[in-house]
């Protein structure tokens, strides 16, 4: 199967699992779930659990005959004991977050998405950023991203997204209360934000609605963007060394296939003023 061939089999999945998304919301009662935890993953989990279903039944109906494994956070367990042999022995990784922003998505609001990337020997490969209530979806096949407004709609565009260039844009992702101000450290010149979804975060930091993202997330919310990102000239560095972080392995994540250390998503021009201006927070999440 060819790359074009395997993101427009992926492209009808996000599709559907959007309408997925789109009709489970409708049937919240945002007044009994707000801001309680237990009906919130109840509510949701409805969601994931459809959703990863389709997944694994595209991935079977489509990439069978391709070396692979499905990294999805509803269903760790069936990674085995030792989640890296099982991971690193496929020469593919189709990697998911069914829904990301449970909290806003429990509450009725449009600021939740899926995730979906594919690593080919756990390097970035393709990856896909949807929002179905805003109806906004970015892909990419590792070397030119896109952005669909309107997706999946009869009036849908295309558009090629540039590299960041001169991005002069405020915004940082991350938690501004766990980054206490340095001498660069300038609400004139910086505004820290969260939306409480990494796709959300990811997919408006690769239309250049944010400058950087600081994070210390798992692989699943981080997959779909890492591809786009990187098409667009962002890369991800560690915050306290500025090593890049390049691949998909244990030497990053660690056996529950989080980041080891807080990173940083930016254009390697911004990579030195960012650490200096984020460098005393302890941890970002």
């Amino acid at each position: 199967m060819t790359k074009k061939q395997m993101i427009n089999v992926l492209l009808e999945f996000m599709k559907q699992a959007g309408e997925i998304a789109l009709r489970e919301q409708k049937n919240l009662d945002s007044e009994k779930n707000y801001l309680k935890e237990k009906n919130v993953m109840s509510v949701v989990t409805t969601a994931d659990l459809e959703i990863s279903k389709l997944f694994q039944q595209f991935i079977a109906t489509h990439f069978a005959d391709m070396p692979h494994v499905i990294v999805d956070e509803e269903s760790l367990k069936s990674l085995g004991k030792d989640k890296w042999q099982t991971i690193t022995q496929a020469k593919y990784q189709f990697i998911i977050d069914p829904i990301d922003g449970t909290l806003p998505y429990s509450c009725n609001q449009a600021l939740y998405g899926i995730s979906v990337g594919v690593f080919f020997e756990g390097k970035p490969y393709c990856g896909f950023l949807y929002m179905p209530a805003t109806q906004e979806l970015v892909y990419s096949d590792g070397k030119i991203a896109y952005l669909k407004q309107n997706a999946f709609q009869p009036n849908e565009e295309d558009k090629k997204l540039d590299t960041q260039g001169q991005n002069s844009c405020k915004i940082i992702f991350g938690h501004y209360w766990n980054t206490p101000p340095t001498k660069h450290f300038k609400l004139s010149e910086v505004i820290m934000l969260n939306y409480y979804s990494a796709v959300v975060q990811l997919l408006y930091l690769v239309t250049q609605r944010a400058k950087a993202y600081a994070f210390y997330m798992s692989i699943w919310d981080l997959a779909g963007g890492w591809v786009i990102a990187q098409a667009v000239g962002l890369h991800v560095y560690h915050l306290q060394d500025g090593k890049e972080v390049t691949k998909f392995s244990p030497k990053d994540f660690d056996d529950k296939l989080h980041l080891k250390n807080v990173c940083v998503m930016c254009d390697p021009k911004d990579l030195e003023y960012l650490r200096e201006v984020l460098s005393v927070s302890p941890k970002l999440q």
